[in-house]
């Protein structure tokens, strides 16, 4: 299973989330690899950082799961990672000021009927009890996909994913991760064969 976490809008959060899932599959004994195609590396950076039973990708191998992070702008890899992606996880925070890229994501790089039926909304720094944390599915509406039921809140322990792992997350970002994770798995995948 390839899932790609995705936006052109910087700091939406694309690597951290992308990590955690890895870290969570990984967790429960998936094969587990990550691309990172950003150019600043954050995901890379991690990855040496923290022992996490993910490794980096290796065109060579075969896994269970590879989690892909990209840029904030559109590149040809990406549109290509997208045509090879099982998941493509539209990663936004449900302020209004993300909408329009989000949406304008949605319009040019996942513009195929066929891709966007792969695509979901990952919501990330949610404040439940929020007017918006209410209305993510109204949110999801307007970007134009469906949400996954699951979401990042907005947590302090999040921010520290890059320097400490798993270990930065307390008992409630687990179970979110881990409940994340699981639904992003929901349907099985081949591993990906060597060389894609």
């Amino acid at each position: 299973m390839r899932t790609l976490f995705l936006n052109h809008k910087g700091g939406t959060g694309k690597s951290t989330s992308c990590v955690c899932v890895a870290m969570a599959m990984a967790k429960v004994g998936r094969q587990v690899a990550l691309m990172d195609l950003d150019p600043q590396q954050s995901a890379t950076e991690w990855l040496e950082r923290c022992d996490s039973g993910v490794e980096a990708y290796n065109p060579a191998k075969e896994y269970d799961v590879v989690v892909v992070d990209t840029p904030p702008r559109p590149v040809d890899e990406v549109v290509r990672q997208v045509t090879l992606a099982d998941r493509i996880l539209l990663v936004s925070s449900p302020s209004p000021a993300e909408l329009t890229v989000t949406r304008n994501v949605v319009a040019t790089v996942l513009d195929e009927e066929a891709i966007q039926q792969r695509a979901r909304v990952l919501f990330n720094r949610v404040r439940p009890r929020t007017m918006l944390g209410r209305e993510l599915g109204d949110i999801a509406g307007m970007i134009g996909l469906p949400m996954l039921q699951c979401f990042l809140s907005l947590r302090e322990c999040y921010a520290h994913v890059p320097l400490k792992g798993w270990d930065a997350l307390n008992a409630d970002a687990e179970r979110e991760v881990l409940n994340l994770a699981l639904e992003v798995a929901t349907l099985d995948a081949a591993p990906i064969p060597a060389g894609a």
